[in-house]
């Protein structure tokens, strides 16, 4: 399952949102998953999305739509109150989501490593941007370059 925060730039209106803090928001958003005993076999933090990886302990007995409206439900209730509490930001945050059922292990390691390439690009980019505002670039700006 991959969730996805809808409207994060404008959300995290941050002078830098690649910050520790926000790196303990995004954890907290998925460690409620285990305090609440779905206990997902992998959770992997990329920017604004969540991939959650089910094995043996698929909760709702792999039912796709209970799966898809119940758990981001908690990680958006749990990131919205975290972000809260770190940011003072009082806006609610929602989650959406897309279930991904992968008939293998193999497919489950390509999709993992495709993920990681993605994300990889994703922060260089994100990375650039922020490096170019701080040197005084307006926000339309760093993005064009």
């Amino acid at each position: 399952m991959v969730g996805n925060l809808e409207g994060f730039p404008r959300l995290l209106a941050l002078k830098n949102p690649l910050t520790k803090d926000l790196q303990n928001v995004w954890s907290n958003a998925g460690r409620v998953l285990f305090e609440k005993g779905f206990s997902p076999a992998l959770i992997y933090v990329v920017s604004d999305e969540l991939d959650i990886l089910f094995l043996d302990n698929v909760p709702y007995s792999g039912r796709v739509e209970k799966i898809g409206s119940v758990i981001p439900s908690f990680v958006s209730a749990t990131f919205t109150l975290r972000l809260q509490k770190t940011f003072g930001k009082t806006d609610n945050v929602a989650f959406d989501s897309r279930v991904v059922i992968v008939p293998s292990e193999n497919a489950v390691m390509n999709y993992l490593a495709w993920r990681q390439t993605n994300a990889w690009r994703n922060h260089n980019n994100a990375y650039v941007y922020w490096l170019f505002r701080k040197m005084g670039y307006k926000p339309i700006e760093a993005a064009k370059n």
